[in-house]
């Protein structure tokens, strides 16, 4: 498989026993259906996320994104509870793309998004 925003080689990366691919290039990560709610419950597998936010940021733009996996065109998807982060979602297969950055601020909510939540009534601060 290539990389869905620069078409790169992706290399397979381990967060514990679960497999992942990265881009060589942009850094980007490839989550399979599921992959991506067990890694977010693993203590430090942020740590594989080794890219440049700022080109995670610039890939944002890149539009009608094919999934790695079956071809489709991937939905553009806003993380509710950080709307500043938008990923790419396969409707076909459940994968999920996050752009490089991306995995280390899911698993950041600093003390802003917790406000801007209470806020918006979806978390108790307490």
């Amino acid at each position: 498989m290539n990389c869905p925003k620069c078409d790169s080689a992706f290399e397979k990366i381990f967060v514990e026993t679960i497999e992942l691919d990265r881009c060589t290039n942009c850094k980007g990560i490839w989550f399979d259906s599921g992959e991506l709610k067990e890694i977010l419950k693993i203590k430090n597998s942020e740590k594989v996320d080794i890219g440049d936010q700022k080109v995670g940021k610039r890939n944002d733009n890149i539009k009608n994104v094919r999934c790695p996996k079956c071809n489709q065109i991937m939905a553009p998807m806003v993380d509710l509870k950080q709307s500043h982060i938008w990923y790419e979602y396969c409707g076909s297969c459940g994968g999920v793309y996050l752009d490089a950055g991306e995995l280390k601020d899911l698993k950041e909510i600093n003390i802003f998004d917790k406000i801007k939540n209470i806020i918006k009534g979806e978390r108790k601060l307490w």
